[in-house]
């Protein structure tokens, strides 16, 4: 589900706040270096997809049922949401030079610039569940949520195999964990793109216990 994808980005922020606040010490060094790779490589992988998919495929098909519809808002707010989308990219990759440096042991956080990157990455993400979400169930059929999710796995797939051809198997190991864990989480087999409002997500979890 697009909302368990935010989920796990809210998990990758708090990651990543914590982060600047470790003091120095063999433990802690070892402790940031393993944070930080792990950091590392959910941005680099499942958050990099998740922006592809939303630009590639599923904005698209929402700005398309937008205008049938006569919701010019919604158009609106998808421009808005791919404006944001190169400002992240922007301040992703400053984070990811000093993120690099702290997994080989090395270097440290700007506070600063990461309270800023985690205040957009949120504000983004509330943006998303308050208007794109409840629009999307409302405009795609299963049989649209259904493409999607195929559109999505291929891409990860493809991501896969170039991985392996560039780094092999062993070195593509880790992100190859990350990409299987976001896909059974993001598109369950039982309907590929399930989209919930943060509410109904949360009330599903609170009938089933979880």
């Amino acid at each position: 589900m697009l909302q368990a994808a935010h989920e796990r980005i809210e998990v990758e922020l708090a990651s990543l706040e914590r982060l600047t606040g470790r003091r120095e010490g063999k433990s802690r060094n070892a402790e940031a270096r393993s944070a930080a790779q792990g950091i590392l490589e959910y941005f680099d992988a499942s958050g990099a997809l998740h922006h592809q998919d939303e630009e590639d495929d599923l904005f698209p098909l929402l700005r398309e049922r937008a205008a049938a519809r006569g919701r010019a808002e919604i158009a609106a707010v998808i421009e808005e949401l791919e404006r944001e989308h190169a400002t992240m990219n922007a301040q992703w990759l400053r984070l990811r030079e000093r993120l690099a440096q702290i997994a080989a042991g090395e270097g440290s956080l700007d506070a600063d610039e990461v309270a800023r990157f985690a205040w957009v990455y949120r504000r983004h993400m509330e943006y998303e569940s308050a208007a794109v979400l409840p629009f999307a169930k409302e405009a795609l059929d299963r049989a649209d949520r259904a493409a999607l999710g195929e559109r999505m796995a291929a891409r990860r797939e493809s991501r896969l195999a170039e991985l392996r051809r560039q780094t092999g198997s062993d070195a593509a190991s880790a992100l190859e964990r990350e990409l299987d864990h976001a896909l059974e989480e993001t598109f369950p087999a039982s309907d590929p793109v399930a989209v919930d409002t943060a509410d109904e997500h949360a009330a599903r979890h609170k009938k089933n216990g979880t």
